[in-house]
């Protein structure tokens, strides 16, 4: 899921593209992303729950 742009890598990449889901908030923004790339956990908001996800996926760098 910490693969927002589906390369099979989470990396620098994914990252910005999850600050800027993650600066919006809400997937209901009409400014996010198709998809709400960033929201990890069925919540309907990228907050600081899906950070902890992302941060683990980013720090091993793959797919978990």
């Amino acid at each position: 899921p910490a693969d927002t742009n589906r390369d099979e890598v989470v990396d620098d990449a994914d990252f910005v593209q999850f600050v800027a889901s993650y600066n919006l908030l809400a997937c209901e923004d009409p400014q996010m992303e198709p998809g709400c790339p960033g929201e990890l956990n069925g919540d309907g908001m990228v907050d600081d729950a899906d950070f902890v996800q992302f941060l683990a996926a980013y720090n091993a760098l793959v797919c978990p």
